[in-house]
């Protein structure tokens, strides 16, 4: 696999994402279509990798062959100056045991993004990532829609929720505030590790009050409640 370089053009994971929900499979499936790992389509779609020419043309292929053959690289953007505070937000969302219905999903983000944008406004660099299942499609389609990026599997996303966040979150530890949308008490020993490493941890929730384990490890004051 290639690590993304610098240059005019930057790769683009979504397109992947994007290409995998039209062909209405799961990352196990379309990585087994591809004879590749479902850990290796996982880290195209997150960016931390790229593709090999051979299966970004397969992956051409598949989506010329629906009729929408994606783009994988646009010219770079102008990344923001950071402002003050931390310039890294990361918002991961476990979709599969916090989920809502498709049609309160519009209602969930509007709301999310604006307690964080009241909380973390110097944050210049935001990703949203949600972990589902299948049976979710309908609100993940919603949520893919409104800017999050979207693994869907009928095995439990924990892990790899928690691989992402700690990957994601170790580049910068110290410019970033991670804020995790959950209820599971699983996640307790996540939040502790990142936050020995200077990572500012949020919990988000609505609904339900999460495990009290999770609240302890995250601390009272950086819980956030959504009534």
């Amino acid at each position: 696999m290639v690590p993304t370089r610098g240059g005019k053009y930057e790769y683009r994971p979504d397109a992947i994402v994007a290409l995998r929900k039209r062909l209405k499979q799961t990352q196990t499936e379309l990585a087994k279509d591809l004879g590749v790992p479902p850990n290796t389509l996982s880290r195209w779609e997150t960016g931390a990798t790229t593709p090999d020419a051979q299966s970004l043309a397969a992956l051409y292929s598949l989506g010329a062959a629906q009729g929408a053959p994606p783009q994988f690289f646009q010219r770079k953007r102008l990344a923001p100056k950071p402002g003050k505070g931390r310039p890294r937000l990361l918002v991961m969302w476990d979709f599969q045991n916090a989920a809502v219905r498709a049609h309160e999903v519009q209602e969930r983000d509007v709301r999310v993004r604006s307690e964080l944008d009241k909380r973390f406004a110097s944050s210049s660099y935001r990703l949203f990532k949600a972990f589902a299942t299948p049976a979710h499609e309908a609100a993940t389609d919603v949520l893919a829609d409104r800017g999050w990026r979207v693994w869907e599997d009928f095995t439990d996303m924990d892990g790899e929720l928690i691989a992402q966040a700690r990957s994601d979150c170790g580049h910068e530890p110290k410019d970033t505030t991670f804020v995790l949308i959950g209820k599971a008490g699983d996640y307790a020993d996540l939040v502790t590790d990142l936050k020995e490493q200077g990572v500012l941890v949020h919990l988000l929730t609505f609904g339900p009050p999460p495990s009290e384990k999770l609240v302890a490890a995250v601390g009272q004051r950086r819980w956030i409640q959504i009534n």
